[in-house]
């Protein structure tokens, strides 16, 4: 047991509106709740399991090198004494820095769109299953990611936003109408299942079987010749699911095994499937930037000061920036600016744990600045809006991760 070196708690955030105390934070507050009631939301149901799972009187440290940043956390997680009920404190190797929060939110950010684009899925973006690797199966790996992921949830981080919806129905044991599977399938299979269509005789049933009989018995698929002639719809269901689902079956078992490895996890998202669905597929949402400006509480001079005067010009600038990037007229989205100011390129599943502070300095010359721990932002007083977009462009493009700006 080691002394918690992340001061950051999470707290509901009715806390939150009572601990700031003041209307102008209360308008700021980001309205990122489910329209489900309390008691049966996304967030309620993970951060009572977060509660339950984290202790936060204990610390695990996991080393990763930013150019690695699957690869070498992965080793980590495979270590014989690690503790997954810990608190987790991120070291980026070679980087300076506490990890209070903002490390650890910019790792699992990182980690989860380099996991989606691993050899551990194959398929269409935003739409995979698993593939199938023995070489991984042998070393344990996907039990490991499974662990990554639950990891990711527990300590506040994305989700995987990956997996094909028959997939995941399949593997939460709901109904699947094994449907838009041609881009998962090899081509083979796609003519297979076409000239199983196209079998509207018997001579062509007869030629299907005499091609692909042997091969289905293969993939243990019984009673073929009755299925042929008579259940083809079901057979081309049965077809799909094998190699969406029973063909990886070994990889969804490890996967499945080491998120129970954290406080059992995935027993936890089978009993809530339909709530957990948007974390493991995609479902897309756009930031908008009212959300944004929500998000932000100001942190005002004195009215009527000269500081004032300025900062309100900031402010302007700031929110006509946020609106550039949703009308597309900039080259920089709301994602990379959450990104930049909190580590998270979107909103975690429970919310951030309290607004984001924005500070004024005057300092001609130097660029906008964020601590991702403390989830502050600095912004310059200006006397020209424009000014805003500008230097805001130059640190998102100049930024590199953690301690960086």
């Amino acid at each position: 047991m080691v002394e918690i070196l992340d001061s950051e708690d999470e707290e509901l955030q009715i806390a939150l509106i009572e601990s700031i105390g003041s209307s102008e934070a209360t308008v700021n507050l980001p309205d990122i709740q489910t329209d489900l009631v309390p008691e049966d939301n996304l967030q309620s149901v993970l951060e009572a399991f977060q509660v339950e799972t984290v202790d936060k009187e204990s610390v695990t440290k996991l080393l990763v090198m930013r150019s690695d940043v699957l690869n070498t956390p992965l080793k980590g997680l495979n270590r014989k004494k690690i503790n997954f009920k810990s608190s987790l404190y991120i070291k980026f190797s070679g980087e300076m820095g506490e990890d209070q929060g903002g490390p650890r939110r910019e790792f699992f950010r990182l980690a989860m769109k380099a996991l989606q684009d691993s050899a551990f899925f194959e398929g269409p973006e935003n739409s995979k299953i698993f593939s199938h690797n023995i070489s991984l199966l042998e070393m344990d790996q996907y039990k490991t990611i499974g662990r990554l992921v639950a990891l990711s949830l527990v300590q506040g981080g994305p989700g995987i936003h990956v997996l094909h919806p028959d997939l995941y129905n399949l593997m939460v044991g709901r109904p699947s109408k094994m449907e838009d599977l041609e881009e998962l399938l090899p081509a083979a299979t796609c003519e297979m299942l076409q000239q199983l269509r196209d079998a509207d005789d018997e001579d062509k049933k007869d030629q299907f079987l005499s091609r692909y009989a042997d091969h289905l018995l293969d993939l243990g698929i019984p009673k073929v010749y009755h299925l042929v002639r008579h259940e083809k719809a079901n057979l081309i269901h049965i077809i799909k699911k094998q190699y969406i689902y029973y063909r990886i079956s070994g990889e969804i078992s490890q996967f499945t095994t080491g998120m129970n490895d954290v406080n059992l996890a995935w027993d936890m998202v089978k009993s809530h499937a339909e709530l957990f669905e948007p974390l493991f597929c995609f479902h897309p949402k756009e930031i908008t930037g009212e959300e944004m400006i929500r998000l932000f509480k100001m942190n005002y001079s004195l009215v009527g000061s000269n500081d004032r005067a300025l900062e309100d010009v900031s402010v302007f600038g700031w929110e006509a920036f946020l609106q550039s990037i949703e009308d597309g007229d900039i080259d920089v989205t709301l994602s990379e600016v959450i990104a930049f100011v909190t580590g998270a390129d979107c909103f975690p599943p429970c919310g951030f744990s309290k607004l984001i502070d924005v500070d004024f300095y005057t300092c001609e010359g130097r660029l906008p600045s964020a601590s991702t721990c403390a989830l502050q932002l600095w912004l310059p007083r200006v006397n020209n809006p424009d000014m805003i977009s500008k230097l805001m462009y130059r640190a998102l493009k100049e930024s590199y991760g953690f301690m960086k700006i």
